[in-house]
């Protein structure tokens, strides 16, 4: 599987694909290791929400949460419609 690169030329998505989609569709296993790495985010910025005392850093996070959490959702959606 490929990977998703950070901007700055890193792979951020490294490693083995999902449990259960080697050899699998690939879609299936782009949206499932996405949904991981958009919770990871959810994590880091809830941290950030909780630690944080820079307006510009929690505006940032803020809006991680609630447009990671929505595409979650969306992608979970998809995958019950599979």
């Amino acid at each position: 599987m490929g990977q998703m690169m950070d901007g700055q030329g890193n792979g951020v998505m490294d490693g083995p694909a999902p449990q259960g989609t080697q050899g699998g569709d690939p879609q299936r296993a782009y949206i499932e290791r996405l949904i991981e790495y958009h919770a990871n985010g959810l994590d880091m910025a809830n941290l950030v929400v909780r630690k944080s005392n820079d307006a510009r850093v929690l505006q940032i996070a803020r809006n991680i949460l609630v447009e990671q959490s929505r595409e979650i959702i969306d992608m979970k959606a998809w995958l019950k419609r599979q």
